[in-house]
């Protein structure tokens, strides 16, 4: 509708009050210039963006610089392996010459051309034989039968042979070549002379075959491994080998003064406690800062390190912020520029428009901006003899036509003597099919649009408006033209100053109806899920009446379905438990806040059963409170226990003191002992001539909850003090005493001894640790639990309701049964080969899953006895689960003849657990899946980010193969004869 028809329809309603017609004014306080305005918003969205921005460059540099830290130790670890590698070839080179036919039957000139031979596969590098006594025999340096006398070996030489094992050398001078070299010896052992012609006679040390590389030919092994240029080295990058007595043995780079020089004690004292690690702090020999590399060698133990300037880690970080702060600051400028160009053009069309106004009604308004010449109309029209009252007057109007026409709402506004409608917005127009033509000319209104069973409801409301001035808000249906119907709400409410009038509010439930649909089908599912659920759910109302069990908790009080409304569940409670669990409740339902509290609750058979409660508030949409939802555990068993082990500590503590092992200490003021009893002998270890005169808390190297001078200061007070205190015995071993600290006066009053009655606590307070310990595991793994069922639950998807379902349950099934053999493990671990019996065995009811080598089975599991970290099990369920899941749908088992063969095996050189899933006889496959599943994204999702493992899936002709390699040591407590590893931490 026009606003000049709704001007018309409301001119007295926007008359202007007689007060403003007077005043001229609009009662207002000082304006703020637009120029300001435009300028602070641009600031306030400028800023915040500018300083995100560099928050992202500065969080996505520390990823940056972690990958560049892994990649630089990966490397280093690729120039010891190139090193560890010469040295093993060389090592098993040596090891078949010392055990040479011809030598041992001393033909030397055959023994030199094998010498000869090893020394070409290591590209001629240097062969030598010593003798027993310490000389040199052969050399390949030596030509053809050439023999040398007199030249001794290097000490590393003779020390092989001195030990009688094979050694990687330090770096020497070579006895022939006068090279710098490292050396691999290995000692010859041949039959000593008493022995030699018996069998098993005893085997000595007959010399030595050594291999030397030369320094130079190190140095070049480096650069290759490495892969760096003298640019490099320019640059700061540098790798070095130092061999185990921290020598430089080579380089990349310059070299003089720093190759055969040991290295600096700063650098050797940080690479010593450890075989790889990534070191900063370290500076250059040019004070440079710099990020270092190192990796031992395992069978060499030299030092191979790759120093990198701390500036190229850091440098990418200032870049992008420079970067970011120079584009903020551009756009901050250009924004704010801008802004003050826009506001110095709106500025001028505006006080163009007030010149054009003022200048009558033949001035023609061109300020350049349209809302500019629309005023300055207006205002012109304006002009005569209501002139002061008409700013009031466009002001109410544009608000009115902002509600009106803003599409929000149906709007009409009514007359209820004539029971026309006088104005409507678009959005009423829309709801009733018709359009302003249409509307303007009484073809189609109200009436028309109105379902004849629906018309009573419109003659209802209008007999209450000629009454009483308004109705009460009802729902109705518009009939379109195509005959579909609209759910409205309709809301009457009088017009101000306008008698018969009614403006009306027309809401279209369409969307609140299809939320209402969606809603409805949530709490469907949710249910689903819920009754599913193997714990007990409930959910409750602001007054914390019932309003939903699961059936865990129905079955537990007995209650029926279509009676939990009613239920009153306090009822249930023991009496002596009523106030210790409604008061916390009451708390939180006030503060909506989350509460955890145990009670004993009486189940439907009549026994009481303690269970622990854990709750948290729900919100409606609007932040509203809706009461709580929580689950409840049974902890009965638990609680047996804990009361257990309280009444076998009591039962300790009446038996220690039958048995009078209470000792008695006494002492002056000062602490010097001058009572030491035979019970204090007996707890401390220290006689009593050896403790007299002592001062008590230094033998002992007491530890005070407190600190002394209180405890002193409370002594005199009240003349004694209780507590437990941590002393030392004479074995060094630590005790817990419980103590009571008497004064002792004299006739006067004065204070002149203390004695003290002391009582090992030791054990019981170990005892109430464990305890501790044991309800916070508990309270761990009830909340873990429900993570990963909230977990399962929020995930899988929820088209179909069925399957959901299905798929909901078998994933809970797979984490009980996981959660039970870690329970019969006592949370220790849990063996993996039961645990893929019993995933598989769930897909194959009436089969038997076959391990190794049985009858030909469907399903075969083969590979050693592994425990598993309780962390591992309920991971490893899951991506069993899921295999076998997609196995039965369309895999290996989802055929009579199908077979799935799962084993694995731990790689000790890798440091990893491997898994492998293999199918066949299902389906031909053509091909991996056109788009991933869902389970496979829990199956990527659980070994990657639970396990910190990788996946890997091949779609062969014959079947599915999965590869899952795991982590060892976050992975396998124990393998089978061996002891447990880290792991058992989980």
């Amino acid at each position: 509708m026009s606003s000049l028809r709704i001007r018309k329809v409301l001119a007295p309603t926007l008359a202007p009050p007689r007060s403003v017609r007077e005043k001229g004014g609009d009662g207002t306080g000082p304006a703020t210039p637009l120029a300001r305005r435009l300028l602070l918003l641009v600031a306030a969205v400028a800023l915040p963006l500018l300083g995100l921005a560099a928050w992202t460059v500065w969080s996505a540099q520390e990823g940056i610089r972690a990958r560049a830290e892994r990649a630089l130790l990966d490397r280093v670890r690729t120039v010891a392996l190139a090193f560890e590698r010469d040295f093993d070839r060389a090592w098993t080179l040596l090891d078949a010459l010392a055990r040479s036919g011809a030598l041992a039957r001393g033909d030397l000139d055959g023994f030199e051309r094998e010498m000869r031979a090893a020394s070409a596969v290591f590209d001629g590098v240097p062969v030598t034989l010593v003798a027993a006594d310490g000389t040199i025999a052969l050399s390949t340096l030596w030509p053809l039968g050439g023999r040398r006398f007199g030249i001794r070996a290097s000490d590393a030489a003779r020390r092989a042979m001195a030990e009688g094992r094979a050694e990687v050398t330090d770096l020497f001078q070579a006895p022939v070549s006068g090279l710098p070299s490292v050396g691999v010896l290995v000692p010859v052992l041949a039959l000593d002379a008493e022995s030699a012609g018996g069998e098993g006679g005893r085997r000595v040390v007959a010399g030595a075959v050594g291999l030397s590389f030369p320094r130079d030919r190190v140095a070049a092994t480096l650069r290759a491994a490495a892969g760096l240029s003298e640019a490099d080295a320019r640059a700061g990058r540098v790798a070095a080998v130092l061999d185990r007595s921290g020598v430089s043995v080579a380089r990349t780079g310059a070299e003089e003064g720093i190759v055969g020089h040991p290295a600096r004690p700063e650098v050797m004292a940080r690479l010593a406690p450890r075989d790889e690690a990534i070191l900063g702090g370290l500076a250059t020999l040019d004070g440079v800062p710099a990020i270092t590399a190192f990796v031992r060698g395992p069978r060499s133990g030299y030092h191979f390190i790759l120093t990198v300037p701390e500036a190229e880690f850091a440098t990418p970080l200032h870049a992008g912020i420079v970067r970011t702060a120079g584009l903020g600051a551009l756009v901050l400028a250009a924004g704010l520029g801008l802004a003050a160009w826009i506001a110095r053009r709106t500025v001028l069309a505006f006080r163009a428009a007030a010149a054009a106004a003022g200048e009558g009604p033949a001035a023609a308004p061109a300020t350049g901006l349209r809302e500019a010449d629309e005023l300055a109309r207006a205002l012109r029209a304006a002009l005569d003899e209501r002139r002061r009252a008409e700013a009031a007057l466009a002001e109410s109007e544009a608000r009115l036509r902002a509600v009106f026409d803003s599409g929000l709402l149906g709007l009409a506004i009514f007359d209820a003597t004539t029971g026309r409608t006088l104005a409507a917005n678009d959005c009423a127009l829309r709801l009733m099919d018709c359009t302003g033509e249409e509307f303007l000319s009484g073809a189609r209104d109200w009436r028309a649009a109105t379902p004849p069973g629906h018309r009573h409801l419109d003659e209802r409301a209008i007999r209450q408006i000629r009454e009483t001035g308004r109705a009460d808000p009802f729902e109705k249906e518009f009939l379109r033209k195509d005959g579909t119907r609209v759910p409205v709400r309709l809301t009457a409410a009088p017009l101000p100053g306008q008698a018969g009038r009614v403006v009306v509010g027309i809401e279209d439930l369409s969307a609140r109806r299809e939320a209402d649909a969606a809603l409805r089908e949530s709490e469907a599912r949710f249910r689903l899920v819920a009754e599913s659920a193997p714990v007990m759910l409930w959910m409750g109302d602001r007054e914390g009446g019932c309003v939903y069990l699961n059936r865990a908790l129905r079955a537990f009080w007995g209650v029926a379905p279509d009676a939990m409304a009613g239920f009153d569940w306090s009822a249930t409670l023991h009496p002596e438990d009523r106030d210790a669990l409604l008061a916390p409740f009451s708390r939180a339902m006030q503060a909506r806040t989350g509460f955890t509290v145990e009670a004993r609750f009486r189940r439907a058979d009549g026994e009481y059963r303690v269970l622990r409660a854990e709750a948290r508030p729900r919100f409606g949409p609007g932040g509203e409170f809706l009461g709580m939802i929580g689950v409840n555990v049974d902890v009965t068993e638990t609680r047996r226990a804990e009361a257990a082990l309280r009444e076998g500590q009591a039962r300790l503590r009446d038996l220690l003191a039958t048995l009078d092992l209470t000792t008695v200490m006494a002492r002056d003021l000062d602490g010097t002992v001058r009572f030491w009893s035979a019970g204090c002998e007996r707890l401390y270890g220290w006689t009593a001539a050896e403790a007299a005169g002592r001062e008590a808390h230094a033998l002992l190297e007491t530890r005070f909850p407190m600190p002394l001078p209180e405890i002193e200061a409370a002594l005199l007070r009240d003349g004694e003090w209780r507590g437990d205190l941590r002393q030392r015995r004479r074995d060094g071993s630590e005790v817990v005493v419980s103590t009571h600290k008497s004064l002792r006066r004299d006739a006067g009053g004065r204070p002149v001894a203390v004695a003290e009655s002391l009582t090992d606590v030791t054990a019981l307070r170990r005892a109430e640790e464990q305890q501790a310990l044991l309800a916070r595991e508990l309270d761990h793994r009830a909340k873990n639990a429900l993570a990963v069922v909230q977990a399962a639950v929020r995930l899988t998807p929820k088209d179909d309701p069925a399957a959901f379902a299905r798929a909901v349950e078998g994933r809970v099934a797979a984490l009980a049964r996981a959660h039970t053999m870690l329970a019969e493990g006592q949370w220790r671990g849990a063996a993996l080969r039961p645990l893929i019996e019993a995933e598989l065995a769930a897909f194959l009811p009436g089969e038997t899953v076959v391990s190794d080598r049985s009858a030909p089975p469907r399903v075969e599991v083969a590979g050693p006895d592994l425990a598993l970290a309780p962390v591992a099990m309920q991971a490893l369920s899951m991506a069993v689960h899921e295999l076998a899941t997609n196995a039965v749908k369309y895999g290996g088992l989802s055929a009579s003849g199908g077979r799935v063969r799962v084993s694995w095996h731990v790689d000790g050189a890798a440091g990893l657990l491997r898994l492998r899933w293999e199918e066949a006889g299902g389906p031909p496959i053509a091909g991996p899946p056109a788009r991933r599943g869902f389970g496979s994204r829990v199956l990527e999702a659980t070994v990657r980010d639970q396990l910190g493992g990788q996946v890997e899936r091949l779609w062969g002709p014959s079947g599915l193969v999965c590869e899952i390699a795991i982590p060892v040591e976050r992975t396998v407590v124990a393998v089978a004869g061996r002891r447990p590893g880290p792991a058992a931490a989980g």
